[in-house]
């Protein structure tokens, strides 16, 4: 499983706790953040690997993971069509994409959201195809978030 953005390292950490079968990269571009969630999950050991990356040109080979997951993560990165399709591009056939992420309500462009860095959704459907992924699974809350799943 790869996290992409893990922040402080409080997903890989709930999930290395609930899923003590499941081996973990958690990465994030942030040195900082790499650092402190390295320290954060040193008592998990080997299954839970923590490395700074960019997202949008990751240092692993196609087809290397079965899940990919992004919480709160995605309107951060700079260029999110590119880590979108390198998402893609990590994952093994019939592995899945996960995103949870902040969109806003009153976005008045189809593409771009009013806050800095969010998108439309349309935007996202289009990015999830053109990325090569089979199905997807898209839904929206009450508030200003989504959550996706897509299957590459």
């Amino acid at each position: 499983m790869l996290e992409l953005g893990c922040g402080n390292g409080f997903e890989a950490e709930a999930l290395a706790e609930r899923f003590p079968g499941w081996r973990l990269t958690a990465t994030d571009f942030d040195r900082g953040m790499v650092a402190a969630t390295a320290g954060r999950l040193a008592r998990f050991g080997e299954r839970v690997r923590v490395e700074r990356a960019d997202a949008t040109a990751l240092p692993y080979e196609d087809g290397s993971f079965d899940l990919a997951f992004a919480v709160f993560v995605w309107h951060h990165v700079g260029i999110w069509r590119e880590a979108t399709f390198e998402a893609r591009r990590v994952l093994r056939e019939g592995g899945s994409l996960v995103l949870a992420d902040v969109r806003h309500p009153l976005a008045h462009e189809p593409d771009r959201g009013i806050l800095a860095g969010t998108y439309g959704l349309e935007a996202l459907r289009r990015a999830i195809a053109d990325a090569g992924f089979r199905r997807m699974r898209l839904g929206t809350g009450a508030g200003p978030w989504y959550r996706l799943v897509a299957q590459a």
